[in-house]
C-alpha cells in the first residue's frame, strides 16, 4: 500500500510540474499579447524596414545578375573582334585601339574571371601594339584575378614573359616561367614553358 501511495504522489507531481508548465506558457503568451498590443505601432515599422531591406536586396541581386551577363555577352563579342583582327595580323591599329577602350569597360562591369580575362586580352593587344608598360601592367590584372594554376594564369604569365623579353628582362621572364613549371597543376604544358625558357 505504501508503494502504491508514492507511485501516487510521484504522478501527482508530474501533472502539477505539467500543468505549472502549462500555465507558464499561458502566462508568457498572455505577456506577449499585452506586449504586442502596446507596441504594435514599433512591430509593424521593423517589420516594414525588413521587408525594404529584404526588396533592397532581392533588386540589387538580380541588377547585378543582369550587369553581369550582359559583360559577359558584350565580352565574348569583343573576344571575336579581337580574334579577327589577330587573323588580319592586327592591320588597323585604331580598330585595335577602339577594342582596348571597349575591353577596358567591360573589366570595369563584369567580375572574377570575366574581367581577368579582359585584362589579359589588354595585355595581349598592348603587347602587339608593343606599349609593353601598358601590357605589363594589364597582365598583372589578369594574374590577380585568375585562379592560380588555371589556364588564364598560365597565358597571362607566359604573355608576360614575352614583354619581359622583349623589355630585356631575360631573368624576369625565366622566374616567370620558372614559376609556371613548379605548379603540377598547371594547364600550360611543360615542354611548351621550356621551350620558351
Amino acid at each position: 500500500a505504501g508503494g502504491n501511495a508514492r507511485e501516487q504522489i510521484k504522478m501527482a507531481r508530474k501533472i502539477t510540474q505539467k500543468e505549472l508548465k502549462q500555465d507558464e506558457f499561458v502566462d508568457a503568451a498572455v505577456d506577449f499579447g499585452k506586449w504586442l498590443e502596446e507596441n504594435w505601432t514599433k512591430v509593424l515599422r521593423w517589420v516594414g524596414v525588413v521587408a525594404v531591406v529584404a526588396v533592397v536586396v532581392i533588386a540589387w541581386t538580380a541588377y547585378s545578375r543582369h550587369n553581369q551577363e550582359q559583360a559577359e555577352l558584350r565580352l565574348s563579342e569583343l573576344l571575336a573582334s579581337y580574334d579577327r583582327l589577330e587573323t588580319r595580323g592586327f592591320d588597323n591599329p585604331e580598330e585595335l585601339e577602339t577594342l582596348l577602350v571597349d575591353l577596358e569597360e567591360v573589366a570595369g562591369n563584369a567580375g572574377g574571371g570575366s574581367a581577368a580575362v579582359a585584362y589579359l586580352y589588354r595585355g595581349t593587344a598592348f603587347y602587339q601594339l608593343e606599349r609593353f608598360e601598358d601590357a605589363e601592367m594589364e597582365l598583372e590584372r589578369a594574374i590577380s584575378g585568375a585562379e592560380d594554376g588555371g589556364t588564364l594564369y598560365a597565358t597571362a604569365n607566359a604573355v608576360l614573359a614575352n614583354v619581359y623579353e622583349a623589355t630585356g628582362r631575360p631573368d624576369d621572364a625565366v622566374e616567370v616561367l620558372d614559376g609556371l613549371l613548379e605548379g603540377d597543376d598547371s594547364q600550360v604544358p611543360k615542354d611548351q614553358t621550356l621551350l620558351q625558357i
